[in-house]
């Protein structure tokens, strides 16, 4: 059973601490200034202490002191000084129970009860905190809460815009993505159109050269349709000659013996012819030799 105060306060604390919620650390680390660390709260005022009193909402309800914010207010002039030199050691904080055991520190929530009063210098306090870690950059642009101008709606909108921004990214990304595969598709297009020209400038070369190759096939086929034709003339005179002197040749051959019993007969007429003339000779002549013979008895 613990008795002393200060023991339950360290029990309570102890417990506290260990049911202490760990931030999410999908939010980054948290920037570090290593830079005059320490927090030093050494602006605090009797001046600032007055403001803050007059600041102060009447239409609020009075604290566990049972002090009314009207009362504070009004006489902000004659307690800003007390309250500045309490203001400088002064914090609570109470334990809480909520059921069950009382000996038990988990059945105990900690709360801080403070008054119209305390909660003025818990504001001073948290402006003081806020100013040293945005000058120290200690916090993310993921901190809503308790931030000047901020809240769960510019939380909720910073949310919206930044999952707008991923969507957009992503989406820029995937038409990155198809941009890079169209243009890897219209350069492979572009060069098989290249290619392609080529081939047809290929082709029509030859083409160009077929056609020419036909032209010259053409004039040497006519050189030589003209060449034959000539040659066949020829052959056709030749094969006429032949056949015409096969024909006489066939002639001559029937006419053969006949021109040889012709030609007998007169190589045989001119023989007697010859024998004639010499024979008319003779007659003429009488002191012929044949003459003589007929003559003699």
């Amino acid at each position: 059973m613990v008795v002393d105060d200060e023991e339950k306060a360290n029990i309570l604390n102890t417990f506290f601490s260990t049911v202490f919620t760990v931030e999410n650390k999908m939010l980054g680390e948290i920037p570090r200034n290593n830079e005059n660390p320490i927090l030093r709260v050494t602006n605090l005022t009797q001046e600032e202490v007055r403001n803050r009193l007059n600041k102060i909402k009447i239409d609020k309800s009075p604290g566990p002191d049972g002090i009314h914010p009207r009362v504070l207010r009004e006489l902000s002039n004659v307690i800003d000084k007390p309250l500045f030199l309490i203001f400088r050691d002064s914090i609570a904080m109470v334990p809480i129970f909520k059921k069950g055991s009382k000996s038990e520190p988990g059945n105990y929530r900690p709360v801080s009860l403070t008054s119209i009063v305390g909660k003025i210098f818990e504001g001073f306090l948290k402006d003081v905190i806020l100013d040293y870690l945005n000058e120290k950059n200690c916090l993310t642009p993921y901190q809503h809460g308790f931030m000047r101008n901020r809240s769960c709606q510019t939380n909720l909108i910073s949310f919206y815009e930044e999952t707008e921004i991923n969507e957009l990214e992503t989406e820029l990304k995937t038409v990155l993505l198809e941009t890079k595969e169209v243009e890897r598709k219209i350069t492979e297009e572009e060069n098989l159109i290249e290619n392609l020209t080529q081939q047809c400038e290929i082709l029509v070369t030859k083409n160009h050269s077929i056609y020419t190759e036909n032209i010259k096939l053409k004039l040497e086929v006519e050189i030589q349709k003209e060449n034959l034709e000539s040659t066949v003339a020829r052959n056709n005179g030749y094969r006429k000659r032949i056949s015409d002197s096969i024909d006489r040749f066939s002639v001559a051959e029937n006419t053969l013996p006949f021109m040889i019993e012709l030609n007998k007969k007169r190589t045989r007429v001119q023989l007697l012819k010859k024998q004639k003339e010499e024979m008319i000779l003779d007659l003429h002549n009488p002191g012929s030799l044949a003459v003589k013979q007929v003559q003699s008895p």
